[in-house]
């Protein structure tokens, strides 16, 4: 399925990212080794051409929040994404929506599933309002402990 992928792709931190660094090809490199003996450096070495992955899985799975690399048409590019600048008071009402939402999306989804319909009431008859869950309070307010997205890292 990697290989189908035309256009590229942004590969973020994973723990299993073999195979997707694979995509990314290989750079030959040089690998040196050096003699020593009971003195120091005897004065010997070697150096041989190998090939080696144009990305490092180790880099990938200790990456940060925010870093990324680009794979596209055999070329990689290292980033980091700087998370954008919001007002203190932008993120604590985003914040606050976030938590009402999830709160509202588990409560909906933990009910039964609703009863059949009531046949619609014969014309002229009132039908009664529809019942409404009260919003839950929102959460307290960030403090960067345990959301890497809020504060400085």
């Amino acid at each position: 399925m990697v290989r189908a992928l035309a256009g590229g792709f942004v590969r973020h931190a994973c723990a299993d990212p073999d195979e997707l660094v694979k995509v990314a090809g290989t750079v030959r490199a040089v690998e040196q080794s050096w003699q020593l003996d009971s003195l120091g450096g005897s004065g010997m070495g070697s150096a041989k051409m190998h090939h080696k992955l144009r990305i490092d899985p180790d880099a990938v799975r200790l990456a940060r929040v925010g870093e990324a690399w680009i794979l596209a048409n055999g070329h990689a590019l290292h980033v980091l994404v700087r998370p954008p600048d919001i007002d203190p008071d932008q993120q604590r009402a985003a914040h606050d929506l976030i938590v009402a939402a999830t709160a509202q999306a588990s409560s909906v989804l933990a009910e039964p599933a609703t009863p059949e319909p009531e046949p619609p009431a014969a014309q002229g008859t009132p039908r009664p309002a529809p019942q409404r869950k009260p919003v839950p309070k929102p959460a307290p307010e960030p403090t960067g402990d345990d959301d890497p997205w809020w504060g400085e890292q």
